[in-house]
């Protein structure tokens, strides 16, 4: 009976959290959005590893409030291969190629995503750049509930490389964590870069 307390206290504490941080990024006026676009843009330019080889990378659309990648998806098409996710039957993501060509259509939860059958697994990317509700200190990673990011990479032993995107407002000092979840090895907000786990390919 404890553990099932513990759990639903957990869920609670989730829900709670994810409120906060939502409204949070949602209260940001539309000029915060673009600076926040654009400190973040700078800030992932300078990494040395998208300096150098091309890098396969999982993208995301804003969606709900989240730090636009448009500007750093542009910036990057050039010199890398750029993938947005598509959300499958099982609540699973996988990855199709994007350009400012492919087609979209929105999925069910409203975000746009490519249409094609030409998919890759998450295993197959580089890095991810990891959309996020919240994020504490210690890089525990807060979504929407769903787990799509976790359950696919639940799936394979070798992941890619995880950068959390967001504004600073959506750090908090600690989340509930559960064995499944899967922390972040980096985060960039408009205040800069946090890394937990060294880039190493």
């Amino acid at each position: 009976m404890a553990d099932a307390t513990i759990l639903i206290n957990a869920m609670h504490d989730k829900k709670v959290l994810r409120t906060g941080c939502r409204r949070a990024r949602q209260s940001l006026t539309e000029q915060q959005q673009q600076q926040h676009a654009q400190a973040v843009m700078q800030t992932l330019l300078s990494l040395p590893f998208l300096q150098s080889a091309s890098l396969s990378i999982g993208v995301t659309l804003a969606f709900d409030g989240e730090v636009d990648l448009m500007p750093t998806m542009q910036a990057l098409k050039q010199q890398h291969r750029l993938y947005l996710p598509r959300l499958k039957p099982d609540t699973t993501l996988d990855f199709l190629s994007w350009q400012e060509t492919t087609d979209m259509k929105a999925n069910v939860l409203g975000i746009p995503e490519p249409t094609g059958e030409q998919v890759i697994s998450i295993a197959e990317l580089d890095l991810v750049f990891m959309p996020l509700v919240g994020v504490d200190l210690q890089g525990n990673r807060l979504g929407m509930g769903a787990g799509y990011y976790d359950k696919s990479l639940a799936q394979f032993a070798q992941r890619p490389y995880l950068i959390g995107v967001a504004h600073q407002c959506q750090q908090v000092e600690s989340l509930p964590v559960e064995p499944w979840d899967i922390p972040l090895d980096a985060l960039v907000t408009e205040q800069g870069l946090t890394v937990w786990r060294p880039y190493a390919r």
